[in-house]
């Protein structure tokens, strides 16, 4: 038996919506993809944080509210208005400041984050091209650390 498709049903008469059925098998389509080729859900948020910058989200798992931090061409400096979170908002209208919870470093340069405004106050160096997907409980240094909303300034 021969099928041909429509753009709105099958012409077999069974008036079932071609989209329809598409959207129900794309989801298991994906799932049996990411899992037969090991794909973890940090390797979407690295795609979307573009070469050559830094890319803080406000909840863990690289979800929430995303900020891109693009990287100078002369790696020694830092940020325009990092030395103060208040100052800046996540793509979704909320405050960064103290609102981190998950971070990117997709630069070659290591990175420092800091508790306070100011690159003041306890703080920690993210490697370049380094990832954390949740600040709440990392290992830095052979310590468990928590910087989870509490970071003020990075440089």
């Amino acid at each position: 038996m021969v099928w041909r498709i429509s753009a709105d049903r099958t012409e077999k008469g069974h008036g079932l919506r071609l989209r329809h059925r598409v959207a129900a098998v794309l989801p298991a389509v994906a799932a049996v993809l990411a899992a037969t080729l090991g794909l973890a859900p940090e390797a979407g948020a690295a795609a979307s944080c573009p070469a050559s910058s830094m890319c803080i989200w406000e909840n863990a798992g690289y979800t929430g509210g995303r900020l891109v931090l693009k990287e100078y061409e002369d790696l020694g400096h830092c940020w325009e208005k990092t030395n103060n979170f208040g100052y800046l908002k996540f793509d979704n209208g909320h405050s960064v400041n103290d609102r981190i919870s998950s971070v990117i470093n997709n630069t070659s340069a290591t990175r420092s984050l800091y508790r306070d405004q100011n690159f003041s106050g306890g703080s920690f160096g993210l490697s370049g091209h380094q990832w954390i997907p949740n600040l709440s409980s990392f290992t830095y240094y052979d310590k468990q650390v928590n910087f989870n909303d509490a970071v003020s300034s990075v440089c």
